[in-house]
């Protein structure tokens, strides 16, 4: 009976923090745009499906701690805090995106995040017997108290991960819209109370639900100055037709792994 409570203690713990994940990363996505969740009204599928990312990258921070607690390897350490502060720094490197730091964490976050901890255990496996020795248990290296605490740090992690993710994929959108958003031309109004958009406007598709669409008008928009976010939300029946224009790219960002 314990088992089968624990259990679904556990998988009911895991859905909620899925959800909020996923809710905190929608959230600061769309207010970077000056939008709120209750303008696109997400679904339950939309907020699990955008947490994907934070858990992809909490299980990787566990990874990198585990590794670093195991060996207690200072190095390892050093280095283990520098990855935990990738989602944060890589969030605010778009304030001097210039810069070959800021460069790469733009560029580059998802392979660093990946990447790092996989090539610590790698580096420490090869260069020590006692490193190795004590990688081969896959236990925690921590008592009870110790695990609690590594829990509340790694869920504390994650939270305010999924915020920064959002606010990351906002700032890059903004920067290279073309990239990662549909720029779209919207047909003749059939309500006249719509306002009509100039041909020279430069419009991106934000949201696309079954009543209304949200659209960026990025005119006059210029990226890291006080430029004001224009956003309209235009019911589906007022729009005749749309066509949407996106630029070729084998994968999102130009980035492999």
């Amino acid at each position: 009976m314990r088992i089968i409570l624990g259990s679904t203690f556990g998988s009911l713990f895991a859905c909620a923090l899925l959800y909020v994940l996923g809710r905190l990363k929608l959230l600061y996505y769309y207010q970077a745009f000056g939008i709120g969740l209750a303008d696109i009204e997400p679904t339950l599928g939309d907020y699990l499906f955008e947490s994907w990312f934070t858990a992809q990258n909490l299980l990787f921070f566990v990874l990198m701690w585990w590794v670093v607690l195991k060996t207690r390897s200072i190095w390892a350490g050093c280095v283990g805090v520098a990855h935990a502060l990738i989602p944060l720094s890589s969030h605010y490197a778009f304030a001097a995106p210039d810069g070959w730091l800021a460069g790469l964490l733009i560029g580059y976050r998802h392979t660093l995040l990946k990447l790092i901890p996989f090539a610590t255990l790698a580096a420490l496996w090869l260069l020590g017997e006692s490193q190795r020795k004590a990688l081969r248990h896959l236990s925690w290296p921590a008592p009870r108290a110790g695990r609690a605490l590594f829990g509340l740090i790694a869920l504390a992690w994650a939270v305010s991960s999924a915020k920064h993710f959002g606010s990351f994929d906002a700032n890059r959108a903004m920067r290279h819209p073309d990239q990662y958003l549909l720029r779209v031309t919207l047909g003749p109004a059939a309500d006249p109370s719509i306002p009509q958009m100039s041909e020279h406007d430069e419009l991106y598709l934000l949201h696309a639900g079954r009543e209304r669409m949200t659209l960026w008008n990025r005119t006059d928009f210029c990226f890291g100055s006080s430029s004001e976010i224009r956003t309209l939300v235009v019911p589906r029946s007022a729009v005749e037709w749309l066509e949407g224009r996106k630029r070729f790219q084998v994968q999102p960002g130009s980035r492999f792994l």
